[in-house]
């Protein structure tokens, strides 16, 4: 791996790497931690990514006491990308959350610099405090259909919860329905929320929160008029029950949809 890091001064402070490694971090806040980042040559966790990788990266911060947010950008090759059938609007950030590759939430790509970024605060996915050497993959996968235009899929518990999505796309409009229940059957309450993946403004994209709905009974039905016939939503899902629980996200990465 090929790294740097630094000590942060108060106020805004930048790690600059940008001509060296191809990252960036700029901190917000009074607070003054060690920040490192790092390049890999290949993945360093042992499981398997769920896009076609094109880099993976380190970021860690010592404290996140007094820190705002964490800004960080990660530069990408273009002929790599075109190497693998891909085009800017396919990519995602995912990081690596100790048992799996969770997409970030406030991510963005900035097609005319060639980098992606992601904010990272006290409650974004990752947020400040999982920060603790935290590894990012980047990369992407071109657009699939589920097979139709409607589709059901049942996530991977995690502890108390399994969230089951089905959706269908009819007339221009995305019906999702999740239903949340605890590993024994019970329906489990919560809030869901639906994340639309489209172009932000111009050249820059990401997932933008389009609805959050609390459920009943652990059902609850979103809808979304769609712009085109062809997209990706996640869904997230935060349960009631648990103070500190983390947000469940839809198969750990994003489901695209066709209109046929």
């Amino acid at each position: 791996a090929l790294g740097g890091n630094g000590i942060a001064l108060p106020g805004d402070f930048e790690l600059d790497l940008w001509d060296e490694l191809g990252l960036y971090v700029k901190k917000s806040g009074i607070g003054t931690p060690v920040i490192s980042v790092e390049n890999y040559f290949d993945n360093p966790v042992g499981v398997s990514f769920n896009l076609t990788a094109l880099k993976y990266v380190d970021l860690y911060i010592s404290n996140a006491s007094g820190v705002d947010y964490i800004y960080f950008k990660v530069k990408y090759n273009t002929s790599q990308l075109q190497a693998a059938g891909l085009s800017e609007s396919d990519l995602r950030m995912e990081w690596w959350n100790g048992s799996s590759w969770i997409p970030c939430t406030a991510f963005g790509i900035n097609a005319t610099g060639n980098y992606v970024w992601v904010n990272i605060t006290k409650t974004s996915t990752p947020s400040l405090s999982d920060l603790t050497g935290t590894v990012f993959g980047l990369g992407g996968s071109p657009p699939q259909s589920q097979g139709g235009t409607t589709a059901t899929l049942l996530l991977p518990s995690y502890k108390t919860t399994e969230l089951e999505v089905s959706f269908s796309v009819s007339g221009g409009v995305l019906t999702v329905q999740v239903n949340a229940s605890a590993l024994n059957g019970e329906a489990l309450d919560g809030r869901a929320s639906l994340w639309i993946w489209k172009e932000l403004r111009r050249g820059i994209y990401g997932f933008t929160l389009v609805q959050t709905v609390e459920t009943v009974n652990g059902t609850v039905t979103m809808s979304y008029q769609v712009l085109g016939g062809t997209g990706a939503f996640l869904v997230s899902f935060k349960p009631d029950n648990h103070e500190y629980a983390p947000t469940f996200y839809m198969g750990g990465r994003p489901i695209w949809f066709t209109q046929i």
